[in-house]
């Protein structure tokens, strides 16, 4: 039997951190599936529902990073997030405080899905909703991946790094958005970026 070799190794614990990206897509494809049976309008319903919960997704991320895991660390068990947070402010290229393990993702989008499921009375509506913000998700965790482990080689993933890594070395008071700077634009926390950063 031929051992493993270092390299082998070393990119079998670093996949260990990337389950989502192979957990969540198959789950999507089902549910979306299920979803859409029987629907005369199926095509439209998707793509308007699926790109609703992406959107949400951006107010998602922004409230959790803005209100959440920069909230201030008192005692209580609840300040976890912001502690595990200010542990990756601490250790930016620690890829276990970079991409959360599906065994923490999956039970806070249970909530979100009941609220949204709630929320619009539907269940067919609401599993394409979480789709969409678990697409945005993904896109989050790779962007944030990319920010601090990788060497961009597109504008827009230079420009989406440079913005990411303003936030963590100039001010961790504005630029929350990680994957959009359009929602800091909403909220009041967009600072144009130094000129000497610009790409």
């Amino acid at each position: 039997m031929r051992a493993i070799s270092a390299k082998e190794e070393h990119w079998a614990r670093r996949l260990k951190h990337f389950q989502g990206f192979f957990f969540y897509p198959p789950l999507m494809m089902m549910l979306i599936a299920s979803a859409s049976l029987g629907r005369a309008d199926r095509l439209k319903f998707i793509a308007v529902t699926f790109l609703s919960g992406l959107f949400i997704w951006m107010f998602i991320e922004y409230g959790m990073h803005r209100f959440i895991f920069h909230r201030p660390e008192r005692g209580k068990w609840w300040t976890f997030l912001p502690w595990v947070h200010g542990m990756h402010h601490e250790n930016p290229r620690d890829v276990r405080l970079i991409i959360s393990p599906v065994w923490f993702s999956l039970p806070i989008s249970a909530p979100v899905w009941l609220i949204l499921w709630l929320l619009t009375g539907d269940w067919h509506t609401s599993v394409l909703l979480i789709c969409g913000i678990w697409t945005g998700y993904l896109w989050y965790e790779f962007v944030h991946y990319s920010a601090h482990c990788r060497v961009p080689t597109t504008r827009l993933m230079r420009f989406l790094k440079t913005y990411h890594l303003l936030h963590h070395h100039t001010s961790d008071a504005v630029w929350f958005g990680v994957t959009s700077p359009y929602i800091d634009r909403i909220f009041g926390t967009f600072r144009r970026l130094p000129l000497s950063r610009r790409q």
